[in-house]
């Protein structure tokens, strides 16, 4: 892949990524789509990279992008290695991306299940809050129709 095709390949996943950090505040469905698409993109350029890096193990483009894919779902079926300090220290990337990927979209699912439940108790506790607000108005409007008027004139009977 050249220079132009990179650049058209970084271009719309700069914009998604610019879309869901920059603009208002971060769900987690935003968050794990941006998540995605930085591992995406690591995976991309790493390919890139690994084929740049160490092209006797990784004659293209394609392998390179197959070596990656492998490593970052952490598969790593150990058919291809990097032969290389430059091939070694992009596959540390890829694994910790890999690593990274898998832990932060867990912990944001795990999240998304939290705050649904969060949102649960709060509208339970709001409902019984406001059952018991409306229990407390009830007596206190019975204990005014007991007691005597102002104007001197007897209480109102309950």
């Amino acid at each position: 892949m050249d220079a132009v095709g990179q650049v058209a390949v970084a271009r719309p996943i700069a914009a998604v990524l610019g879309w869901i950090f920059l603009r208002g505040r971060i769900t987690v469905f935003r968050a794990g789509i941006g998540i995605s698409l930085v591992t995406l993109a690591i995976t991309i350029v790493s390919g890139i990279a690994m084929h740049w890096a160490d092209r006797s193990n990784f004659q293209s483009f394609g392998e390179g992008l197959w070596w990656a894919v492998q490593t970052v779902t952490t598969v790593g079926y150990g058919d291809r290695l990097p032969g290389n300090t430059a091939g070694k220290l992009v596959a540390v990337v890829v694994m910790l991306t890999g690593i990274a990927f898998i832990s932060v979209l867990t912990a944001s699912i795990a999240a998304g299940f939290f705050e649904a439940a969060r949102k649960r108790m709060v509208a339970a506790s709001e409902h019984s809050i406001d059952a018991r607000l409306q229990r407390i108005d009830e007596r206190l409007a019975a204990i005014e129709a007991r007691l005597p008027r102002q104007d001197g004139g007897p209480a109102e009977p309950a």
